[in-house]
């Protein structure tokens, strides 16, 4: 932020880089959960679930067996631990030449960026569904609250936006039309 200057486009695009590598690291884990070269039984992919990912955050669920919470579980934490050591680590230049490294370019002022990584394993006994719960909510109550805010009935196009941006998950908003 303090070398971007204001600038949103420069903004964007540090935070994509940083994005980006936070990914790569991701990507490690679940590599390293699914290897079938450990003496852990291996993960399949299919097992795990993203709840929530904001930011430089992602919440997943694995899948497990109750029979298998030991073996499952000794895995992951041993991917945990491949990536525990895993930094978001680049360094970010107030003036950007786009063409790769110039000795005679101007750089400005440099910040590096090391953010390493959290990981945090819990056991979850029981899980509930509740998304969908939450979108049929809000899409019921949505014209309504537009309604009161704008102070006569909303237009669709209206409400569909504040369904889909309140309800991503939400399919079928045509109804509402």
């Amino acid at each position: 932020m303090n070398l971007a200057q204001g600038d949103g486009e420069r903004i964007n695009k540090l935070n994509e880089w940083i994005y980006r590598d936070f990914c790569r690291i991701e990507r490690k884990f679940y590599e390293s959960a699914g290897s079938h070269h450990r003496t852990s039984p291996p993960v399949d992919l299919s097992r795990f679930f993203t709840v929530k990912g904001i930011g430089d955050e992602i919440w997943i669920l694995c899948d497990v067996a109750e029979q298998n919470i030991p073996q499952i579980g000794h895995t992951l934490i041993e991917a945990a631990d491949e990536i525990a050591v895993e930094s978001v680590k680049f360094l970010v230049t107030q003036n950007d030449d786009d063409e790769g490294f110039d000795p005679n370019f101007d750089y400005g002022k440099i910040e590096p960026i090391n953010s390493p990584v959290k990981v945090f394993i819990d056991l979850v006994s029981h899980t509930s569904s509740l998304g969908r719960m939450r979108d049929e909510e809000l899409t019921k109550s949505d014209p309504s609250l537009l309604k009161e805010f704008h102070g006569r009935e909303p237009r669709p196009l209206e409400i569909v936006q504040a369904v889909r941006r309140l309800s991503p998950k939400s399919r079928d908003v045509r109804r509402l039309c």
